[in-house]
């Protein structure tokens, strides 16, 4: 570029010359070549420095670093589902928005348009994103809160597999009555009660909210006042935030059975509200029961300040989360409080500025959880960070 920049350049000053100079000498002509030379070369030279040699460090062809495998391959998929949903805008192609209101593996799995991702322990829609593979994903490679508490051991879909070597020879899948099964061990195959005997799984109950699922655990809706009246309510949780219904519910049903039906109600205020029944069927409580369009809130059946959304005790057995969000770094928290002015806590790389309360906080960081327990089933012994089972647990790196 910079030869033809130069070229182009001595031709029009030798054609300047020429028409409003008629009678040059060959020694003028050399003289104005080497000048536009030597102004060219201490230009592009000393002057912008974009030498080979610079130019090759600062893009290597074979860079002395390497990035980690799981990280490159998790950017690509994430590159890939923005390229797609790019697609979807650009070219004002239909929206598939059922799958991500599914939250149970089974009824994902019966919709040809979805897909469950047991690592993020969700329901996605089919994409050609999901056949890159990420392998176990890294916990520090999360940087926000919600993905870090969810992410999870990658599981294979078993029953996908028809060849008995593939079968047997994937983790967590067995071969058994001409077909793919789940291993007796893996967490998806486990009932309630088995789930929670094994170290390595948790049960966790559900709300259909959207009615998107085909076995939807979602019942009836009916007027609160009608089901106090009438004393079907065992137990009433009020005042709770969006982000504990799981916690609270998850915790009642465990202590308590015997409850196979609770209700949702979402107030005014935003607040949310838990009923618990002591009915065994709810034909026993039809007297209260209403049309259900009278729970939908929005887009979501739960419930107002009259009616509650009454939902069937289920729920499925999950592998238990492998990372866990760390904002508590008594290092991190004292480096943020002596810089809690604003200017100062934005310029350090560990800490957020909290407008709202006007404070200097941790960012947090997503650790591996530690395990130091062996699984009860056992299923492996934990050696050198890693179990046979194929769950791998290592301390924070440093």
């Amino acid at each position: 570029m910079n030869f033809i920049f130069m070229i182009i350049l001595i031709l029009i000053i030798l054609l300047f010359f020429n028409i409003y100079l008629k009678q040059i000498n060959s020694s003028f002509y050399t003289s104005i070549i080497l000048f536009v030379l030597i102004v060219n070369e201490l230009y592009f030279s000393k002057i912008e420095k974009f030498d080979a040699n610079t130019a090759q460090q600062l893009i290597p062809t074979q860079p002395s670093y390497r990035l980690d495998y799981d990280f490159k391959q998790h950017m690509n998929k994430q590159m890939c589902l923005f390229d797609q949903q790019k697609n979807i805008i650009t070219n004002n192609l239909p929206i598939i928005s059922k799958c991500h209101k599914i939250f149970n593996r089974k009824s994902c799995d019966e919709y040809r348009e979805c897909e469950y991702d047991t690592e993020f322990n969700r329901c996605n829609e089919k994409s050609n994103c999901n056949n890159i593979d990420t392998k176990p994903l890294k916990c520090r490679f999360m940087d926000n809160k919600d993905t870090c508490n969810t992410l999870a051991q990658k599981m294979h879909k078993c029953e996908i597999y028809k060849n008995t070597d593939i079968c047997n020879g994937t983790y967590g899948c067995n071969w058994n009555n001409n077909k793919c099964e789940y291993k007796s061990k893996t967490c998806d195959a486990l009932t309630d009660t088995e789930c929670s005997t094994s170290d390595n799984c948790k049960w966790e109950y559900y709300n259909d909210i959207y009615n998107a699922e085909k076995n939807t655990n979602m019942q009836q809706c009916h007027s609160l006042d009608l089901l106090k009246y009438s004393g079907w309510i065992n137990k009433e949780i009020t005042g709770i935030n969006e982000t504990d219904i799981n916690e609270k519910l998850n915790k009642y049903l465990v202590d308590n059975p015997d409850v196979k039906y609770y209700g949702i109600q979402k107030t005014v205020m935003g607040e949310y509200n838990l009923v618990f029944l002591k009915c065994n069927s709810l034909s026993t409580i039809s007297p209260s029961k209403i049309q259900q369009d009278k729970c939908l809130n929005e887009n979501k059946y739960l419930g107002n300040n009259d009616n509650v959304m009454i939902y069937k005790r289920q729920g499925q057995c999950k592998t238990k989360i492998k990372c866990k969000w760390n904002d508590n770094d008594p290092v991190i928290e004292r480096k943020c409080n002596t810089n809690s002015d604003e200017q100062n806590c934005l310029d350090e790389p560990d800490c957020y500025y909290e407008y709202n309360s006007n404070k200097c906080l941790p960012k947090g960081v997503c650790e591996d959880k530690i395990v130091t327990t062996q699984t009860s089933q056992g299923n492996g012994d934990i050696s050198n960070g890693q179990n046979t089972n194929g769950i791998c647990y290592i301390n924070r790196p440093t």
